[in-house]
């Protein structure tokens, strides 16, 4: 759920990033793609390490798994920064972003989404700029 929002926010700025970069107003089908591509890695890169833990504190624990240190109770180890923690110990920074290949595969699909709605309202939008500026000129 959280992915959706982390690509339209990334989608808006690498577009709109692309667009003051450029000094352009359109673009092709082919750039929103790979802008699209882009704010999809971003997304996934952002948001994978939060659903890794998620998922751990949603799943738990095997048997044998870390005891309790002293001190410490069932709460405090089943925080989101001490099962961060407990990953990096075992798979180490990039246990992380376990699932970051497959995920970013996953980001084609938003991107042709946003694409292709990018083309299609700008095709929408000129010709009912014609639309209106042909019937101005008609009525006087």
């Amino acid at each position: 759920m959280h992915l959706e929002y982390a690509y339209f926010f990334f989608y808006s700025f690498v577009r709109t990033s692309y667009l003051k970069a450029r000094k352009t107003a359109r673009l092709s089908v082919g750039t929103e793609l790979v802008l699209g591509a882009i704010a999809g890695a971003l997304a996934q890169i952002f948001t994978i390490p939060v659903a890794v833990i998620a998922t751990r504190q949603q799943v738990g624990r095997r048997e044998g798994d870390r005891a309790l240190r002293e001190g410490e109770s069932e709460k405090d180890r089943e925080s989101f920064v001490n099962i961060a923690k407990e990953i990096v110990e075992e798979d180490g920074v990039t246990g992380l972003w376990l699932g970051l290949k497959p995920g970013l595969v996953l980001t084609v699909n938003p991107a042709i989404t946003y694409g292709l709605f990018e083309y299609v309202k700008g095709a929408v939008t000129s010709r009912m700029l014609l639309f209106f500026l042909l019937v101005e000129s008609n009525s006087c």
